[in-house]
């Protein structure tokens, strides 16, 4: 016969499941799902790939296409992100009403926070920049800068450019050498897009102590407007960003 677990068992089981919920000092890196819907489309192949690559090593690919429709219902999202231990996705999906639709979203302790959904057009991919011979290095941190007044006035654009944040930095550092810094992300505004570019960057000598930068575009490029959103309350993002008691002495 097996025997019942005891109450100080339960009681340190339940303590240690609250702990894994609770907020951590130094929080692991957040992995990030790309996921194929129904249907998709070249473009949205060849982006996933792209954004993938900028995600390692905290990517998970999967390569079968999924009859999931988040914005419908986000239980599968959800699934997928307890198995995979995630809490970022994109979701492409091609269809006639909603053609090269790319969805950006994060969890919260496996349950949906918030999402977007972006309608994605002139795409170019990392193999079109075949004239650059250096590459970003895999798990190198970007800097990332956001160009547009819509980042600071609009509640919406804040929310995007807070899950783009969340999602492109990869992991958190506590400075950085600027020697190391091969790479940024520029997201700017323009007549009510999105424009999402990458470049490497190269230090020159200029003849001072402070060098020359000169930035080299390596892909991927897009533009992207917003069809679609599903921001947390208040509330629920207030919990989300909840510090631990040991940062707040």
């Amino acid at each position: 016969l097996m025997s019942q677990p005891t109450a100080t068992q339960v009681s340190k089981k339940a303590q240690r499941r609250k702990e894994a919920k609770d907020p951590k000092v130094h929080e692991n890196p957040k992995k990030c799902m790309f996921i194929k819907g129904p249907k998709t489309s070249a473009v949205l192949n060849e982006l996933l790939k792209d954004l993938a690559s900028i995600k390692q090593p905290y990517a998970v690919k999967y390569q079968r296409k999924n009859q999931i429709r988040p914005f419908e219902d986000d239980t599968s999202i959800e699934f997928f992100a307890q198995k995979n231990d995630a809490s970022q996705f994109m979701f492409a999906s091609h269809t006639k009403k909603r053609p090269h639709s790319l969805i950006m979203g994060r969890m919260f302790n496996y349950h949906l926070l918030d999402m977007i959904e972006l309608g994605i057009s002139n795409f170019k991919g990392i193999a079109s920049f075949k004239d650059v011979n250096t590459k970003p290095m895999v798990g190198s941190k970007p800097g990332i800068i956001f160009q547009g007044t819509e980042f600071e006035s609009s509640e919406d654009y804040k929310r995007i450019g807070n899950l783009f944040l969340d999602i492109f930095r990869l992991h958190e550092v506590p400075k950085i050498d600027l020697s190391g810094l091969d790479h940024v992300i520029v997201c700017s505004t323009l007549n009510g897009s999105i424009l999402f570019r990458q470049y490497m960057v190269k230090l020159l000598k200029s003849g001072t102590k402070i060098p020359r930068v000169e930035l080299i575009e390596v892909g991927p490029s897009f533009d992207c407007t917003l069809r679609r959103s599903k921001f947390a309350s208040s509330d629920l993002l207030k919990e989300s960003l909840r510090v631990p008691p040991q940062l707040m002495r």
